[in-house]
């Protein structure tokens, strides 16, 4: 009896094309069907070898990056992409390998976050843009990191798409070869497996709606302790017995806040659009009449809130923004105390509240150190002025006014950020008075001025 049995023809015949395999007499994979199972895993593992091979200078060439962070982000980035990608660094001037995706360009740091302006791209011509803010850390080099490898998956899904539409016209390609077969090196062997698939459909959304890659600030919200101090004086007082009064300081606290819904979701038109909202009270207040009774005080109610609707136009790292809104202000005198004879309480001052349609225009500029300045004016349309205008008092009267401020703040981290701040209010009148009123005056100015400190609480955006 032999020991050794001899093989069958079926056998010797499947063993051929196993024994001359290499990558140009490669069968496609769906003449695979009906072959035995080890036979399938043996050639799945040539092919896979083979593949390898050829396209080993698939990998990310990491060039050095221009700025003043130029030597410090490349290796902190050459570490996180090394757990997804086949990195290398080269030389600016090294031309890109045919299988290779080369990342370049600038990095701007500052003290607590740098500015990216990057390059994803190939030999071939395909090209991706990533750009953003990101912490001056470890975190924010993975969050680049991260935007670097969605764009290498976009470039090498760009390519790879580019390749299969044009594969059955090669010369070098057969004509009964699948068209798959010249996409195959694409996205297989360069998605690692732990990546979940639809993060390239998630990248690809995101820059359809966002070109530069980046997401805007969605939320601000800021707190302020200010000083405040009011005036207000008539202006061709005809018969001299009308009194003005004077606050001159008294604290105060303000809160606003800016919120764009749509920008969650990205940068598309929708993110500039969204919420302004502000309010203020000042504290422990007291007017001081003028004229000859001057020193006397009164207690006073006084504070200030808006609502209204802002649009923005983001340039760069600066912002152009607009909004209109609805303003209330008040600035209200009590009585000094219960009358007594030979004692009038009665302030005989007028109280004000006014409220105005108030359309308003601004800039913020970011600057280097981590520094920006804001800069606001607005324009007060007065549609009602409040005790001022009854018939006691100026009942045939105009007036409008405006406001202006400036805010110079520094960023303590990406969310956080300090600032001083200063805004002039004025508001004018046209008393109108006819012959009968009971008081006489061609006009008169209402003047407040705040100086105060903040902490901003903002969103940085991506």
């Amino acid at each position: 009896m032999n020991a050794i049995a001899e093989p069958s023809a079926a056998s010797r015949e499947e063993a051929v094309p196993i024994a001359q395999a290499s990558p140009t007499t490669l069968s496609p994979i769906g003449r695979l069907r009906g072959l035995p199972r080890r036979f399938a895993t043996i050639l799945a593992l040539a092919i896979a070898l083979v593949a390898g091979t050829a396209h080993a200078q698939e990998r990310v060439e990491l060039a050095p990056l221009e700025g003043d962070a130029g030597d410090r982000v490349p290796g902190r980035l050459d570490r996180a992409l090394a757990d997804r990608f086949e990195v290398a660094r080269v030389g600016a001037d090294t031309p890109v390998a045919p299988w290779a995706v080369r990342v370049d360009g600038r990095v701007r740091v500052g003290r607590r976050r740098f500015v990216a302006r990057l390059r994803v791209r190939t030999a071939d011509g395909a090209e991706e843009r990533v750009t953003g803010r990101f912490p001056a850390s470890a975190r924010g080099v993975r969050r680049l990191a991260g935007r670097v490898a969605r764009g290498v998956e976009d470039v090498w899904a760009s390519r790879a798409t580019r390749d299969a539409a044009d594969a059955p016209t090669r010369a070098d390609v057969r004509d009964d070869r699948p068209a798959r077969v010249a996409s195959a090196p694409s996205e297989g062997s360069r998605r690692p497996p732990s990546e979940p698939s639809t993060d390239g459909a998630a990248s690809v959304g995101a820059r359809g709606s966002d070109p530069s890659g980046s997401r805007p600030s969605s939320v601000a919200v800021r707190t302020e302790l200010r000083v405040t101090h009011r005036r207000f004086a008539y202006r061709d007082d005809v018969f001299g017995d009308l009194r003005g009064y004077d606050l001159p300081a008294a604290p105060s606290v303000a809160v606003a806040g800016r919120w764009y819904p749509l920008a969650h979701l990205g940068d598309g038109i929708g993110a500039a659009f969204g919420l302004d909202l502000r309010a203020a009270h000042t504290l422990f207040a007291e007017s001081e009449r003028g004229g000859g009774n001057a020193g006397e005080v009164f207690p006073t109610v006084a504070y200030e809130w808006q609502a209204g609707l802002r649009g923005r136009l983001r340039l760069g790292e600066h912002a152009l923004s607009a909004g209109v809104g609805f303003v209330e202000q008040a600035f209200l005198i009590e009585p000094s105390g219960p009358r007594a004879p030979g004692r009038d309480p009665d302030p005989d001052l007028p109280g004000v509240r006014y409220r105005a349609v108030r359309p308003d225009v601004a800039a913020r500029l970011e600057l280097p150190l981590e520094l920006f300045v804001e800069v606001e004016l607005a324009w007060r349309f007065v549609v009602d002025a409040g005790p001022i205008g009854d018939d006691a008092w100026f009942p045939h009267h105009t007036a409008s006014g405006f406001d202006g401020a400036l805010r110079v703040g520094w960023r303590w981290t990406p969310w956080l950020a300090v600032s001083i701040s200063g805004r002039y209010v004025r508001t004018f009148y046209a008393m109108g008075s006819q012959l009968g009123d009971r008081r006489v005056a061609g006009g008169a100015t209402d003047e407040l001025l705040d100086l105060g400190v903040g902490l901003e609480i903002r969103d940085p955006g991506e």
